[in-house]
């Protein structure tokens, strides 16, 4: 990227039009050194569960409890979280579910054969913590949409991620039923481990105000 760049610039083309408009060396210089904070910014992004003096990711801590349905629902709830493109529809889930997944973090401190370590654990929490810092910035635009539910559905304190938040009980997961109107407050769309991509909604049931995420992949709500 840094060459391309100083490449059209030598040969006079600037990239938003006309001629370069560079006259030194020393302009180009400032132009690969602006670059190359850009891209510094970008790489940080994207890598922002990774510690980059250790290599030491919140995947690889997370691999080692790979039988654990809690370390693979953490995981599962990164890889959605850090979908950076999403974040402004992200904002909503990661800072309403980020003390649910140090809650489940904080189960596997218990393990008896392997407890997680408090270095590690810090080390994680330091992650969500970054998450939430990050979207607390993604103003979410709050909606007001009033729908009628066209099937019985149940309504989550989380949407499915994994295996874990599968399991359908009663006791668990509160059913809305046909027929019955609720509010659509929040939207968040995400892709899954094979790239589909996945949309459900955080509603408030006007009978009764119980609020809860909904999968809206079938009610056709755009």
């Amino acid at each position: 990227m840094k060459w391309i760049m100083l490449v059209l610039v030598l040969l006079g083309i600037n990239l938003y039009g006309g001629s370069s408009g560079f006259s030194s060396y020393d302009e180009i210089d400032k132009l690969s050194n602006s670059t190359n904070m850009v891209l510094k910014e970008v790489d940080k992004s994207y890598n922002i569960i990774e510690n980059s003096r250790t290599g030491k990711t919140v995947y690889t801590i997370l691999e080692q409890y790979s039988n654990k349905d809690e370390a693979n629902l953490i995981s599962s709830w990164f890889r959605m979280a850090t979908q950076l493109s999403f974040n402004h529809k992200m904002a909503f889930l990661i800072n309403n579910s980020s003390y649910k997944i140090k809650a489940v973090l904080s189960k596997l401190s218990l393990e008896k054969k392997k407890p997680l370590s408090s270095s590690d654990k810090k080390f994680i929490f330091s992650k969500i913590d970054f998450l939430v810092d990050r979207t607390a910035k993604d103003r979410v635009q709050k909606l007001d949409e009033i729908h009628t539910s066209k099937m019985n559905l149940f309504i989550r304190s989380m949407p499915i991620v994994n295996k874990l938040t599968k399991k359908r009980s009663l006791k668990k997961f509160k059913v809305l039923k046909k027929g019955e109107k609720f509010k659509l407050l929040y939207k968040l769309e995400y892709k899954n481990k094979n790239n589909y991509p996945l949309k459900w909604g955080f509603i408030e049931t006007v009978k009764n105000n119980q609020q809860g995420w909904i999968n809206i992949n079938k009610l056709n709500i755009n």
